[in-house]
């Protein structure tokens, strides 16, 4: 029997530096700093782009909803 290893969530609500080297992708804000691999984000980006737009989409829609009903 394997132990299942318990994941950590690590939230990147903005970034202040981004930058690229060795193949890998680095994020960092004041609490955390994340590396990603170039290739396997290329290969992700399609699924990226479009769930972040159905994201931001429903946002809108619903700060739209909030701004009409206040008008």
């Amino acid at each position: 029997m394997s132990k299942e290893k318990k994941q950590k969530t690590m939230y990147l609500h903005d970034t202040h530096t981004i930058w690229a080297q060795d193949g890998e992708l680095h994020l960092m804000n004041e609490d955390n700093y994340l590396v990603m691999n170039i290739n396997n984000l290329y290969f992700d980006l399609d699924n990226i782009i479009y769930l972040t737009k159905k994201e931001f989409n429903k946002q809108v829609k619903e700060q739209n909803k909030r701004i009409k009903k206040e008008s």
